[in-house]
């Protein structure tokens, strides 16, 4: 069963209310006006039988019972206990002529007046109290009928009344529908807000405006999934060719030794390559969902001699260096987070830096405390970034040197991962301005106190790196 609305919910309250009310002043108007004509009869009453005393002895006995009678008091003359004059019968018994229902014994004696003349003449006045009803009955009627048009006019009234003022809910479930059709960008914009409907309007905007970008957040999060997976999938595409094309050229042709162990090299090499690349895919998927990392106080000073001692190794290979400057002479406090996972940043950062680094060259490593934060900075004398591309390198798969990084393995996913990791410890990696005016530099921020789970970084610099990957 369809439930009232609420417009016809108020318009039935709204009724049943006046009609409570009007009934009420119906009988208390029909109360006081029946005390009110009762006590004027018994009044007349007692001012005929006042009169009634005074009346001379010879009068004549017809006139002077015509003389107390009129349409509401009777007037019997009666000498040794039988009428003479008046009404002959009783009027408040059974049958009596002329009056409608009889009275009990109280009320005939509490509307009876009997006066007794000097001569023996008995004068009895009798009020009739009928034509006090009939008069009350015709008020009560016309109380019905006003009332009742009372309530018709006040119930059309509340009905136009509500239809008025719930016009807000009637448009705001238009607007529903008419955004759950795919409209998105409507919204009710009420002009008043200190009203309760312009309140509910206000909210139901707020909470549309929470949707509409919840689905732009899904949408572009599903774009971002299927770039992704274009990307991987274009990736993973080139050394898995490379590999079977590989091992083709072994089975098929006729070589010798040395080319036999020059492909096999390159089957091998392509292998390692494409085992880095899944497994930076993989730590980019771990890196896209909720991390559960173990926290525990880090020494960065420790970590950054450790990773300059390894990335320095790696350096020799192509002719370069890795040093760490000036550490700050005041103590660093520990940085609360996933040891392991810090530990990759910054080897991703030095391999970056040691990547694009000119043979010769040195990369440096520097430690400075900023305020409530810790800063990392990782400089090479390379080629430097377009203040352009500062940003966009932080994406998955940009290689601003496309043919030269694919020769030599990177997955461009390291500075992607090294900034995810970052922002999960409530921090940031940022290209900003080299200090010695060429080259590239890094820089690595993390709070010393733990800002949570990569939502909570450092306000200082969240909007600048709003644009990252």
């Amino acid at each position: 069963m369809k439930a009232p609305s609420l417009r016809r919910r108020v318009t039935w309250l709204s009724i049943a209310v006046m009609a409570v009310l009007l009934v009420a002043l119906a009988a208390v108007t029909a109360g006081l006006m029946s005390q009110r004509l009762d006590q004027d009869l018994r009044e007349r009453l007692d001012a005929r039988a006042e009169l009634a005393s005074t009346v001379p002895m010879n009068s004549d006995l017809d006139d002077l019972a015509d003389r107390f009678t009129d349409d509401t008091i009777r007037a019997t003359i009666s000498r040794d206990g039988e009428s003479v004059a008046g009404v002959q019968e009783p009027p408040f018994g059974p049958g009596g002529p002329g009056f409608e229902p009889s009275l009990d014994a109280d009320e005939v004696a509490r509307l009876t007046r009997t006066v007794e003349l000097d001569d023996g003449t008995t004068i009895s006045l009798r009020g009739n109290p009928f034509d006090n009803h009939r008069v009350i009955a015709g008020l009560v009627f016309v109380e019905f009928v006003v009332s009742g048009v009372l309530i018709a006019a006040v119930a059309l009234t509340f009905r136009l009344v509500a239809r008025r003022a719930l016009a807000p809910l009637d448009e705001m479930a238009a607007a529903a529908r008419r955004i759950a059709a795919g409209e998105r960008r409507l919204r009710l914009r009420p002009s008043r807000v200190d009203t309760d409907l312009g309140g509910l309007a206000t909210s139901f905007d707020t909470m549309v405006d929470s949707l509409d970008g919840a689905v732009h957040r899904a949408e572009r999060s599903e774009a971002t999934m299927r770039q992704f997976l274009a990307d991987a999938s274009h990736e993973l595409r080139n050394p898995a060719a490379a590999i079977g094309a590989t091992a083709e050229r072994l089975i098929h042709g006729h070589h010798d030794q040395a080319e036999r162990e020059a492909l096999a090299l390159d089957v091998v090499r392509e292998s390692h390559r494409l085992g880095r690349l899944v497994d930076d895919l993989l730590d980019v998927a771990r890196l896209e969902g909720p991390v559960d990392r173990e926290r525990e106080p880090i020494d960065m000073v420790a970590l950054l001699a450790e990773e300059v001692r390894r990335g320095d190794r790696a350096a020799s290979r192509v002719g370069a260096t890795v040093r760490l400057a000036a550490t700050p002479t005041v103590a660093v406090p520990p940085v609360t987070g996933d040891r392991a996972a810090l530990a990759r940043t910054v080897t991703n950062l030095l391999d970056n830096a040691v990547h694009h680094a000119p043979a010769g060259s040195a990369v440096e490593v520097g430690l400075r405390v900023d305020g409530p934060r810790v800063i990392v900075a990782i400089s090479n004398d390379g080629p430097g970034v377009p203040v352009e591309d500062r940003e966009r390198i932080f994406d998955r798969f940009v290689r601003l040197d496309e043919a030269r990084a694919r020769d030599e393995g990177g997955s461009g996913l390291g500075l992607s991962i090294s900034r995810a990791i970052a922002r999960s410890h409530g921090g940031d990696v940022r290209c900003v301005d080299p200090v010695s005016g060429h080259g590239a530099t890094f820089e690595l921020f993390l709070p010393f106190v733990n800002a949570g789970t990569g939502e909570g970084r450092e306000d200082d610099h969240s909007s600048d790196a709003g644009h990252g990957a």
